[in-house]
């Protein structure tokens, strides 16, 4: 990008003639208009971010968690490069005296909530005992882990250019109580290092006092709308300033009062979290502002004059636009700014609340039957005192809206929206951010600053907080880029078009972090740690799903045939398998596409029917064998290994009609069919799968919605299990005893699960929530890790089968022996998982009927924010990491493969965005799981490799990562997007496009 030196001259002079004699950057111009920012940026040289700092790329920047208890690393994102280019967004230049920051909060990034002697605050409480209220139930527990991880986030800091650093303290980690009768000091000390740090790499330190987190002791008593707490706040600031201020020359007592007030008090949408509008806000703001004021002439008398300081306010507004220029539309809109700005800055300016304010708010409440105004008066001598108590102001602005004129509103229950009485919108035209509230207006930030120098004598303002909130987290975030330089470019209009005494801009934020109820959902971080070396990625199909040759070949029937011939209207469109995805014509064309994809392992299943078409042993069908023998051979000559599920659902329809897995007598039936699969293709086979998901075609013995259609309930679903277990081992052993001296393979069973997270922490719902697991995943677990089935399944049946009149349990017994036999027969354990859901504990069922679900006594539901695949499941990525986490902690297990895993859409287009969002989101859970929870997972396999059947939905719900026109008879595959992610993730063994910690 070449410098238009005549502009840069033309500018020097313009800004000389204002008073400046130098810059602290040289000046460079950009045509803000015609230059897009991506191409701004791909344009300059390592030279003109010299001032920066060097080798950009190799450096990286620490953000949050998904559900703020473990960590997540990433890489600088190219917005926040744009700020220290500074000049290249106008053809004026920041006054050198003009300082850049980037701000965060403590609950937001600390972590750390209760060590080192801290105590709960506001949101620690909320958070856990009312976790619904926050999206993905997350909480700042582990957060960013500032706490522990701040000298890295110092060199982040001067690596971004930043001359100044905005932080808060929290209040509960210096004084665990509120009071200052106990002074933590580890809390001290970090604070202490914190500021050491900033102060030794040149960058200066802002402290808010109080963002949000008040001491949950103080909350007992009432919170802000007490007045008591201004006192106490002025004693935790002494402290404060004694304890740190001869290093700190910024001082801030509040962070955006109307956030802690109309939200935490008012409606309830943040800690606190108590709702009473139109009187409990007013309360407390009454004291927030006497508070402020008390720190302020704290400072004033005890600490000013030994350390130098200024001592402000941080409000935040947006900017109201009049919807037109008709009188009553300027009256509203500036009325509304009033009850924004003015509530909060009026008083500390001018003496006493704006008079709108006063005067509206007496009026509603006489008619509202109050014996005075909700809205509390200042006495003389606090107006006096209160006026004047500011060095500066700091303003955080993001967005604007529209105002208009609206009839006053009815009296009825008080209401702060009501005491405004004006109708807020937004242009839909506007650009929006991820953020519900966030539209994207540059003018709306110029307009506010100009309005207050006219209406607040002009005072010092520094931009405290601005910025743009994504969903993807993407590293090339161009919008934040052009949200950045065009609000920048207001600003610098604001002062020289417009004399506004700006002196500092502050970007929110240094880090991606907890976004209060919004949890960690704004933004979508990509986790930048490798996979292990060793670590194996794999995809996965089954029989029935994509082969087809149903009838071809000497292939016998399985029920799933049956079911879809004679009882088509279960099966979406009345599809079935019978051609599918044509695999068994298409495997050699499957095997080069899985080569392209990268793919180490390829998991697939036996169809019994095409190896035994009766299912028994008496009759082998040759061509079938021939054709998993050509399929594997040509797996492992490109480099593939084969991962072979013996049962994939699918059973031999004779077997069916003598009872299917109710029947004991079938464990001997799958051991011969096994001996002969394990016989004929072993010697290239070096991993087994003896089941899939036996918790999901056992369940079809309760309810019956799909094969087998077998309503048994309350006894079939356990009859069911207990054959498979009993099959599982013996297979297990007879592979031990006849094959793995001269295979060298290992063997497990898939099981699939979700996590079940309690709905809240009551005991209930905890035991709850556990006792799902144990009902899921421990049902076919426990046996097999531990030995027996779990011991709450245990009690809880017998318990329901004597109510109900059984004269013993209907869950079948294991034999000592057969315990034993059973126990240890698994050489990794084998995981599928694709969502999630919350528990409620319920009564007791009634005893009249028995039933699977009621011996489980619970409620699963789904958290209404989630989102959703195509097929209705909630893409939970956090609870695939708990459940992780609690397979280590419960069975105490060495190895773990998630043998599926994967999104469904709808199909309507190749560039599949959303699964690559999924297959981050999930990838990046199990980086967490590895080097965050210390969990041995040794290999991942997506769901699917193409598009397949999927049971009851036929094929309206595809997984694949390879489109297939199921209307064509070529059934032609066709690559989607997320084929070259996946691959560079397998090539690369990282998510992140540029490059990750080895």
């Amino acid at each position: 990008m070449g410098v238009d030196q005549e502009l840069a001259q033309k500018t020097a002079q313009k800004v000389k003639k204002r008073g400046f004699s130098e810059f602290s950057h040289p000046v460079k111009y950009v045509d803000a208009v015609k230059a897009k920012p991506t191409e701004v940026l791909n344009q300059l040289t390592e030279a003109d971010f010299q001032h920066c700092f060097q080798q950009w790329k190799s450096h990286m920047e620490r953000c949050r968690n998904r559900q703020g208890d473990y960590l997540k690393r990433y890489h600088l994102k190219k917005g926040y490069f744009l700020l220290m280019y500074t000049v290249a967004i106008s053809n004026y230049t920041f006054p050198p005296t003009f300082k850049f920051a980037a701000a965060t909060a403590s609950y937001q990034i600390e972590g750390a909530w209760n060590r080192d002697g801290k105590g709960a605050n506001i949101w620690d409480y909320l958070t856990h005992t009312n976790s619904s209220m926050i999206k993905n139930r997350s909480n700042g527990d582990v957060a960013c882990d500032s706490y522990h991880k701040y000298k890295e986030d110092v060199r982040l800091l001067k690596h971004l250019g930043v001359q100044a650093y905005r932080f808060s303290i929290s209040w509960s980690r210096i004084l665990p109580t509120g009071y200052t009768n106990r002074i933590n000091k580890p809390g001290v000390q970090y604070y202490k290092d914190l500021i050491g740090e900033l102060r030794a790499n040149g960058i200066e330190p802002m402290v808010t006092l109080y963002h949000w987190d008040l001491p949950q002791p103080l909350q007992e008593i009432g919170g802000w709308p007490n007045e008591a707490l201004a006192d106490i706040f002025a004693e935790y600031a002494r402290t404060a300033f004694d304890l740190f201020g001869d290093d700190v020359k910024r001082w801030i007592t509040f962070n955006e009062p109307r956030q802690i007030c109309y939200e935490g008090y008012g409606i309830g949408e943040k800690a606190p979290a108590i709702s009473c509008s139109g009187i409990a806000e007013y309360q407390c703001a009454h004291t927030l502002i006497k508070a402020h004021a008390k720190a302020y002439h704290l400072y004033q008398d005890k600490f000013k004059q030994s350390q130098g300081g200024k001592v402000g306010i941080v409000v935040d507004t947006d900017w109201y636009e009049p919807a037109s220029n008709s009188s009553k539309d300027r009256e509203a809109a500036d009325r509304t700014i009033q009850f924004r700005w003015g509530w909060y800055v009026n008083p500390l300016v001018h003496g006493d609340y704006p008079k709108v304010m006063i005067n509206r708010i007496a009026q509603r409440s006489a008619k509202e039957g109050f014996s005075r105004s909700r809205l509390p008066a200042f006495s003389a001598e606090e107006i006096k005192y209160i006026k004047g108590s500011y060095d500066f102001l700091g303003l955080n602005q993001y967005a604007s809206s529209l105002v208009k004129y609206r009839e006053e509103a009815e009296i009825g229950e008080p209401s702060y929206i009501k005491d405004v009485g004006t109708t807020i919108y937004r242009d839909p035209l506007w650009e929006k951010g991820a953020s519900d509230w966030l539209y994207v207006v540059p003018w709306g930030l110029g307009k506010v600053l100009k309005w207050i120098k006219k209406n607040y004598n002009n005072p010092e303002i520094i931009i405290t907080e601005n910025g743009y909130s994504d969903h993807d987290g993407t590293l090339n975030d161009d919008k934040r880029i052009k949200y950045i330089r065009d609000y920048l470019s207001s600003a610098l209009s604001a002062i020289y078009e417009d004399g506004v005494k700006l002196s500092g801009y502050t970007v929110w934020s240094l880090m991606d972090n907890f976004e209060w109820y919004s949890g960690y959902t704004l933004t979508s971080g990509i986790n930048t740690r490798a996979f292990p070396d060793d670590f194996m990625f794999g995809t996965a199909t089954a029989s029935y799903q994509v082969e087809g040759a149903w009838n071809e070949d000497g292939k016998g029937e399985h029920l799933w045939d049956r079911f879809t011939h004679i009882n088509s209207s279960a099966i979406y469109n009345g599809e079935n398998g019978d051609v599918a995805a044509d695999t068994y014509h298409k495997w050699e064309e499957d095997v080069q596409l899985l080569k392209n994809l990268g793919v180490d392992f390829y998991r697939f299943s036996i169809s019994w029917t095409r190896i035994l078409p009766t299912g028994y042993i008496h009759k082998i069908n040759q061509p079938g064998i021939d054709y998993y023998k050509n399929f594997i051979k040509a797996l492992k000559a490109n480099g593939i290994e084969p991962f072979v599920t013996i049962f994939h659902w699918d059973l031999p329809q004779s077997l069916y009609e003598i009872g299917g897995w109710a029947n004991p007598r079938m464990a001997d039936y799958y051991a011969d069919y096994a001996r002969v699969v394990i016989r004929e293709l072993g010697e290239d086979v070096k991993y087994w799968l003896t089941f899939n998901e036996p918790k999901q075609f056992c369940r079809n013995y309760e309810y019956g919605t799909v094969r087998p259609t077998i309503i048994t309930p309350g006894t079939g679903i356990y009859m069911c299990a207990h054959t498979v277990l009993l099959s599982h081992a013996k297979v297990y052993h007879m592979y031990d005893e006849e094959f793995r001296s001269t295979q060298n393979g290992q063997m497990s069973i898939v099981i699939n699960s979700d996590f079940g997270e309690e709905i809240t922490n009551r005991t209930e719902d905890i035991e709850a929530a556990e006792r799902q697991r144990h009902f899921t995943f421990g049902l076919y677990a426990n046996p097999i890790f531990k030995g027996n089935w779990p011991q709450v399944v245990i009690d809880r049946v017998k318990f329901r089968s004597e109510n109900e009149n059984f004269t013993r349990s209907r869950l079948p017994e294991f034999t000592d022996e057969e315990i034993e036999y059973i126990k240890g027969t698994y050489d990794f354990v084998a995981v599928n998982t694709y969502s999630g859901r919350l528990i409620r504990d319920v009564d007791e069922p009634s005893f009249d009927t028995p039933g699977y679900n009621n011996d489980k006594k619970l409620l699963q539901v789904i958290d209404p924010s989630w989102e959703l695949a195509a097929n209705g499941w909630p893409i939970v990525p956090w609870e695939m990491r708990k459940l992780l986490k609690w397979i280590k902690d419960t069975y105490d297990v060495s190895s773990i493969i998630i043998t599926e895993n994967g999104m469904s859409d709808d199909g309507s287009s190749l560039e599949d965005d959303k699964r690559i969002a999924f297959f981050t989101d999930y990838l990046s859970a199990i980086l967490d799981s590895i080097y965050e929870d210390g969990v041995n997972v040794i290999g991942y396999t997506a769901w699917s490799f193409v598009d397949t059947f999927e049971w009851e939905w036929g094929y309206s719900t595809p997984f694949g990562f390879y489109h297939v026109d199921f209307t064509s008879e070529n059934r032609t595959r066709t690559p989607k997007k997320s084929v070259d992610f996946y691959n560079r993730v397998i090539t690369t063994r990282c998510l992140s496009e540029d490059e990750c910690t080895k």
